[in-house]
């Protein structure tokens, strides 16, 4: 019996011995790995090292070569013919304040040294003098030499201002001392902007160059104070009539107008403290100046409205919601709010706000 149970055929026989020999060896090569697994990653290394150089090698005078040329040599190129164009003649002519980027290059400039300039012309303004370009970032005593030259800045013109470019301080006050020294009094226009021809008399002197500043100063003896705009009524005016009202922009007129949205309307003016952001100067100004009508009030139906759209409302919370829609079903409907003062969700301040938002 025993001798049936581990009997083999000839090729079980085999399929063991050679089963046998394969874990020995898969063993054995676990015991050893820390002697052999460190030689092999340094041999399999070295192969590959090697073919990664050998094909580098191939392609070192093609691709690589060719790349340099196009990146490092041609910037190199570029300074080289810089450094001739310092050597030569100097360039043509060129206003600093007005050439492009293209003239400076061709000037001499590096590309640095032009973004400086270009950064320095667009935040502080323009050139007025060689030294004023010598002061650019990256300008070497050689270059400026190899400029200056060429430089070409542009005369004083009589007019205020004849460029954009000309609006830097110190041409601003130039121009101004400029006019001042230039232009005389204009005694009968200041007879005619005065009340009063002692006024005249007494006024310091001025200049025509501020009679700019005079004559577009608004005039308050005609309209002494703001125009009466009236009362609004509060739950009928838009974005744009709310901004009429001193102290109230965009966003202070976009709140008053989502929180009526939500709520359905205002019934008081006193609502808008409820909104938050508004400063109590500014809510004492909307209750001098707005009116109330409850009737244009949008009230919600307490036995057709879903759990969802009770809970959104800013006078209800999800407790008082489910209170409402447990109950209607129980008994089949609402008809007044006395039927929810039973409940300790609901306070006598809450029912008597809901009282102007709920219908059956």
């Amino acid at each position: 019996m025993w001798k049936d149970l581990f009997y083999l055929t000839k090729r079980e026989k085999a399929a063991v011995w050679t089963l046998t020999v394969l874990v020995v060896l898969a063993q054995g090569l676990i015991w050893s790995k820390t002697w052999w697994m460190p030689r092999l990653t340094a041999a399999l290394g070295t192969a590959v090292v090697g073919d990664s150089l050998h094909v580098a090698g191939l392609n070192v005078e093609e691709g690589l070569a060719v790349s340099y040329e196009s990146t490092n040599t041609v910037e190199r190129r570029g300074d080289a013919g810089n450094a001739n164009k310092l050597r030569s003649t100097p360039p043509r002519p060129f206003n600093p304040n007005r050439a492009d980027s293209l003239t400076l290059r061709q000037a001499g400039l590096s590309a640095k040294v032009v973004s400086n300039l270009l950064k320095y012309r667009r935040k502080a303004g323009s050139f007025s003098k060689p030294a004023d370009v010598a002061r650019i970032y990256g300008m070497t005593s050689e270059l400026m030499a190899h400029i200056s030259p060429s430089l070409v800045f542009e005369t004083p013109q009589n007019n205020a201002f004849s460029t954009p470019s000309d609006f830097s301080r110190g041409a601003r006050l130039e121009r101004r001392a400029h006019l001042e020294a230039s232009l005389p009094i204009d005694t009968n226009r200041l007879s005619q902007l005065a009340t009063d021809l002692e006024a005249v008399e007494t006024m310091p002197s001025q200049r025509a160059t501020d009679m700019v500043v005079i004559e577009t100063m608004p005039s308050n003896t005609e309209n002494p104070s703001e125009p009466d705009m009236g009362l609004f009524e509060l739950n009928s005016a838009d974005t744009t009539r709310l901004q009429c009202l001193k102290g109230v922009g965009p966003v202070t007129a976009n709140r008053i107008i989502r929180y009526r949205q939500q709520l359905g309307g205002y019934y008081h003016v006193a609502q808008l403290a409820e909104i938050k952001g508004l400063y109590p100067d500014v809510l004492d100004r909307l209750q001098a100046s707005l009116t109330v009508d409850p009737t244009h009030i949008v009230k919600l139906n307490l036995n057709k409205a879903s759990l969802e759209k009770l809970k959104t409302h800013p006078y209800l919370n999800f407790y008082q919601a489910k209170v409402i829609v447990e109950l209607r079903k129980a008994r089949k409907g609402l008809s007044s709010l006395e039927e929810l003062a039973a409940f300790n969700e609901f306070t006598p301040a809450d029912l008597d706000r809901l009282k102007w938002y709920v219908t059956w």
